[in-house]
């Protein structure tokens, strides 16, 4: 469950369901939502549900307390996305267990003692060591950029309008894209599109889908798999996009 407060959601909400809320006395209330439900919500960009069912996963008891039920309700991305992150995010790898070289080795302490009883055997010299061949410096590689670095080298190359890495679920990670646009949507079409013309790709035979290129309007778009994420980028149609500066960069991307 993703436990949400349900204060917070509900200010844009129509009056007649927030006058319900404040006659049954839920403005403290939190909606429990199953992960599975809201996490199908945000694949397509928008969490929505019928007062009915946000009122039952609030309380159970006043499910049919309604006569607004089957309004359809908008829960805001903004307040529901980072709470549904935190209860997904992965379990902390377990400590790696090391003992302490103060505890003493018995069976090492045993082996002393057998060997102090034995008498002592003058040892053959040695031959002296041959020094081994230092081994080559090998160079450390790049550090990875983050993905708000990603976004803002991407966002500044000649011809790029805007800039934007998805995850795989099509939530936002980062974005610079201009004042029409709203990131929170576009990440959630960018994972949809690529994987319905890779798709189309594999049936036809034509391999794995590395670039999609599409022209909208005034805009041409480029969105790329970069590792578990996704890089798209935005210009204006007519002016070709730095293929070879955005492909450095989706590698960087890449490697996070």
């Amino acid at each position: 469950m993703v436990g949400i407060p349900l204060a917070s959601v509900m200010e844009a909400w129509p009056e007649p369901i927030r006058q319900e809320i404040a006659a049954l006395k839920l403005t403290g209330g939190h909606i429990l939502i199953p992960v599975e439900e809201m996490g199908r919500g945000l694949k397509f960009g928008k969490v929505a549900f019928a007062w009915k069912q946000i009122l039952e996963w609030t309380d159970k008891s006043l499910a049919g307390a309604t006569k607004e039920g089957q309004t359809t309700l908008d829960l805001p991305l903004k307040i529901v996305a980072p709470l549904y992150l935190a209860r997904n995010k992965p379990a902390a790898p377990q400590k790696k267990i090391t003992i302490s070289d103060s505890i003493p080795d018995m069976f090492a302490a045993k082996a002393a003692t057998a060997a102090a009883a034995a008498p002592a055997v003058a040892p053959a010299p040695a031959a002296a060591p041959v020094p081994a061949p230092a081994p080559a410096p090998v160079a450390a590689p790049a550090p990875a950029a983050a993905p708000v670095e990603v976004v803002r080298k991407a966002a500044g190359l000649p011809g790029v309008t805007g800039a934007l890495v998805a995850s795989e679920d099509g939530l936002s990670v980062a974005a610079q894209l201009p004042a029409a646009l709203k990131a929170d949507n576009v990440a959630a079409f960018v994972p949809k599109m690529f994987g319905t013309v890779a798709q189309c790709a594999r049936d036809l035979g034509s391999g794995q889908l590395t670039v999609l290129h599409f022209v909208a309007g005034n805009s041409v778009w480029r969105i790329t798999k970069c590792g578990k994420s996704f890089l798209a980028v935005s210009g204006q149609a007519g002016t070709p996009l730095p293929e070879t500066e955005l492909e450095k960069i989706g590698q960087d991307l890449a490697r996070l």
